[in-house]
């Protein structure tokens, strides 16, 4: 991976309304340089393909990991973060998670409502 894809990263998140979280908290959570600490690797979460990138949070003691991921119709930004662990760690920890997610796509009024429910 290049530095382009720590760039890409870093500006993704940085563009709204790319991440939503509870406020203030998540704007201390997001990366104050495009540096990532481990460069980009890849990773797939639900059947989509994507990058993650690793950052020490400048406001607070946090570590977070960074995943952009995208399929044909959809793509997501997800942080993960961790007060109590190191980027290294937490990396790791986000790359064993990832094979666990799953992605429910429901069609049609009837197949919404019974997944709502």
């Amino acid at each position: 991976m290049s530095r382009k894809d720590e760039d890409a990263i870093y500006e993704t998140l940085r563009l709204p309304p790319a991440v939503k979280g509870p406020e203030p908290r998540l704007e201390e959570l997001l990366p104050q340089s495009p540096k990532s600490a481990c460069g980009t690797f890849e990773l797939s979460i639900a059947g989509m393909d994507g990058l993650g990138a690793c950052y020490n949070s400048g406001n607070t003691s946090s570590s977070v990991i960074a995943v952009i991921i995208s399929g044909p119709e959809l793509g997501f930004a997800i942080l993960f973060s961790q007060s109590t662990a190191n980027w290294q760690s937490l990396k790791d920890k986000v790359i064993d998670l990832a094979p666990s997610f799953k992605l429910e796509r429901a069609e049609g009024d009837a197949k919404l409502m019974q997944w709502i429910r």
